[in-house]
């Protein structure tokens, strides 16, 4: 545990220079897990607490991610406080921010001692490329498709039916190589 420690401290130590090399402020997009066990209402106080530790140091906001709930690909142990806690879900949301890299250390730090932050992640990353994130479950049975073009519909028309392996080869037909 103490390597991998090492590691994430070096990676944050060889980004902290590169930006300081710039000397200038840096867009970060910070991603990270909740507890699944926060209730829904305690939820938007959560990531408020995490919004006031970047915002203490007068960062300007760019724009974040609608928490949402998932199941996680593998159990994620925690140990705090002498006790050991197993999550299999968490909510995942992010936080874009233009920052100085200078102040990267100290987010870092004190969204370690968040009790509710089951992990997180600190990406340099640019303004413009925001992507929304749609979430696609793991087992897809069938996908309705209906056209958004008024002048294809008539009135007895109804959403066409595919399942997900046709769909899959449509768009690997479309696809330009």
């Amino acid at each position: 545990m103490e390597k991998e420690e090492k590691a994430t401290d070096l990676e944050l130590d060889s980004t902290l220079e590169d930006a300081q090399d710039e000397g200038q402020k840096t867009i970060y997009e910070i991603g990270f897990l909740l507890t699944s066990t926060i209730s829904e209402e305690d939820l938007t106080k959560e990531i408020l607490k995490i919004r006031d530790i970047i915002e203490k140091f007068e960062n300007r906001f760019i724009s974040e991610g609608s928490p949402i709930k998932k199941d996680l690909e593998y159990t994620i142990t925690l140990s705090r406080d002498g006790s050991k806690s197993d999550f299999d879900q968490a909510y995942f949301s992010w936080l874009k921010y233009e920052l100085n890299p200078n102040d990267i250390k100290s987010i870092d730090e004190s969204l370690k001692k968040l009790e509710t932050v089951v992990r997180f992640l600190i990406l340099k990353t640019t303004e413009d490329n925001f992507v929304p994130f749609v979430f696609v479950p793991k087992t897809i049975e069938k996908i309705e498709i209906t056209s958004k073009d008024d002048s294809t519909k008539t009135e007895n028309k109804e959403p066409i039916s595919i399942s997900k392996e046709e769909l899959d080869k449509t768009i690997e037909e479309l696809v330009i190589d």
